[in-house]
């Protein structure tokens, strides 16, 4: 019997050493003197100097512990001592010394003698294996370095991913021996956050198989968009930081209205809000998380809420068909001979209430209801009556197939199938998404506009130039700068500035071209180390001076500018700053004196 039982054994220490070899003015437990300060519960502040209770709750757990023959550290004072002796010595320790006489190890040592005690020989029904202490639960490894189990649910936990991974090996190994911690089970750091990381994926995948449409991720899609609208509003307002736990009791107040009541994660809310502005930065002033946004934030914002046609366009679009394919896939409602309450409300899918709220009301999370109106589903159901799916009809093959044309110069057999440059022309188009690049925005196809050019509207036509059909071999960037430089150029002509060579002005535009590469390598990153992100922001929305070095100089010199130099120069350095001033177009005057003297310089024609 006592072959197939496990029992724990706590090593026996010598016997107390006599009070009277006993150093006061060092550790009482350790009786050392290390660089960790010593305590004296008689110093604390408001003690009671004649008999403080912490000497006799010392006495209490040291006597407890002596009892169950399991004490952590041999003491050098016997069990005589009482707490007037103490006292006297002004008795001072170390704070972890004293630590390993707490109550929660006191409790745990009481366990461990419970455990250890073996049961009735008639209860004992079938043998148990021996417990491995030596040796990973997890990967029965002894190599590496091996941690105990000090938690209290830690064998709840473990227990409970086995159970849910159906890892017989493991349940095997821990069923039946006991608890983890009185036990003094071993395991290495990485097999545990292993397990946990199983686990993890398990419990991701049973709520990722749960149906996607179901109302309340619907409803927190749009408390989200709701917040975000918020934020987006006082931002334009001229707020610029927000309390991170303002925002999430507004989302949570917002998905109780919705009928969901559950506690949002802090740190997962945050990343989510810090991914959809990626301009802001989250700082903590030692008691308060707070979403602060960057200087100029505000004018940002208001440049990307400018009116911009084709991509309201693309944005309606895709609200119209998100709408459409849930309306086409709800059920609507079946008459069965009565009204139940909710069935005006049931009727209508939530991606078509959400919609007509926010036409209605606004997207700000402040200006809603608890619940949606009735003019909401009135309106909702009037929508969802009307509309209509049409099937597609199949493109009939022409009667030509078979045949050949001429395209572009070169034969093609249309009865093939098109080539992989037709195939890929022949795909949808890209979404806005999808060619918007790090910190500069869409492609643009022309550089337009009543003043000298930007960093950022040059860019913008170099990326152009780079989706380009004819471009896509990858071709040297050096010859995309040059033509974007040929395209600013004139520009600068009817400014009537000087400007230097096209290789430098080219050169100088790789140059900004790299700087932006390497910053786009980190745009996952959501904080802005060193303020790098922030100041390419205020580089690029500044001008793209190609000027030469004696551009004033030259329009100083220049007689055919006697009225008009002042008004040129202050142009130059007004575009350099803070881009207030504009061209008002072609100086015709100024363009035939120059072609006058251009004809008196040019050499006689015998």
């Amino acid at each position: 019997m006592s072959a197939n039982c496990f029992v724990l054994c706590v090593a026996d220490f010598e016997e107390p050493q006599s009070s009277s070899v006993m150093d006061w003015s060092a550790c009482a437990v350790c009786q050392k003197k290390t660089s960790e300060p010593l305590r004296c519960p008689l110093n604390a502040h408001g003690a009671d100097k004649s008999a403080p209770a912490v000497y006799g709750s010392f006495l209490e757990k040291v006597t407890q512990f002596r009892e169950l023959n399991a004490l952590p550290v041999p003491l050098a004072f016997g069990a005589a001592t009482d707490v007037d002796e103490l006292i006297r010595n002004h008795a001072q320790w170390h704070k972890s010394c004293h630590d390993q006489f707490n109550r929660q190890k006191l409790a745990r040592a009481k366990k461990r003698g419970r455990d250890s005690t073996p049961a009735p020989e008639d209860r004992c029904r079938r043998p148990r294996k021996c417990f491995d202490k030596t040796s990973c639960i997890f990967c029965t490894k002894e190599d590496g370095l091996l941690h105990e189990f000090k938690t209290l649910g830690a064998d709840d936990n473990v227990r409970s991913m086995a159970r849910d991974l159906l890892d017989s090996d493991l349940l095997t190994r821990i069923g039946g021996v006991g608890d983890l911690i009185a036990l003094e089970a071993k395991y290495h750091l990485a097999c545990l956050v292993g397990l946990r990381n199983r686990h993890r994926s398990l419990i991701r995948n049973r709520e990722n198989l749960q149906d996607a449409s179901k109302p309340d991720k619907k409803a927190r899609a749009r408390a989200f968009a709701e917040l975000v609208t918020y934020i987006e509003n006082e931002v334009e307002e001229g707020t610029l930081l927000f309390k991170f736990a303002s925002l999430r009791h507004l989302y949570e107040s917002r998905l109780a209205d919705f009928g969901i009541r559950s506690e949002v994660n802090k740190v997962r809310f945050k990343e989510q809000i810090l991914k959809h502005f990626p301009y802001s930065q989250e700082q903590s002033d030692g008691k308060n998380v707070l979403l602060v946004f960057e200087k100029g934030m505000q004018q940002m914002l208001k440049q990307a809420m400018d009116t911009d046609y084709e991509g309201d366009a693309l944005i309606l679009a895709k609200a119209a068909r998100i709408v459409r394919e849930d309306i086409f896939r709800s059920c609507g409602f079946n008459f069965s001979g009565s009204f139940p309450p909710d069935c005006q409300k049931n009727s209508v899918p939530a991606n078509l209430k959400s919609m007509v709220t926010m036409l209605m009301k606004g997207a700000d999370l402040k200006d809603q209801d608890c619940t949606d109106s009735q003019a909401c589903l009135t309106a909702s159901q009037i929508i969802l009556f009307n509309c209509k799916k049409r099937a597609r009809r199949d493109k009939q093959i022409p009667s030509t197939a078979g045949l050949s044309k001429q395209l572009r110069g070169r034969k093609v057999d249309i009865s093939e199938p098109p080539p992989a440059v037709q195939r890929q022309a022949s795909r949808r188009p890209a979404t806005r998404s999808a060619t918007e690049t790090f910190l500069i925005g869409y492609p643009s196809s022309s550089i337009s506009g009543s003043q000298l050019p930007t960093n950022r509207q040059a860019f913008q036509y170099f990326l152009h130039l780079q989706s380009l059909p004819e471009n896509t071999g990858n071709p040297k960037h050096q010859d995309l700068a040059n033509e974007t430089v040929e395209a600013i150029i004139p520009f600068w002509q009817m400014a009537r500035i000087k400007t230097m060579t096209k290789y430098n002005a080219a050169q100088h535009f790789m140059t900004l071209h790299k700087k932006h590469r390497d910053l786009a390598r980190n745009k996952c990153r959501t904080g802005d180390p060193g303020g790098k992100r922030s100041a390419l922001v205020l580089e690029l929305d500044s001008l793209f001076d190609i000027g030469a070095s004696d551009a004033i100089q030259e329009i100083e010199r220049n007689r055919l500018l006697s009225r008009e130099k002042d008004k040129d120069i202050r142009f130059y350095q007004d575009q350099k700053t803070e881009r207030k001033a504009h061209m008002s177009g072609h100086d015709k005057i100024f363009e035939s004196l120059s072609q006058q003297q251009a004809e008196r310089a040019a050499p006689p024609v015998f």
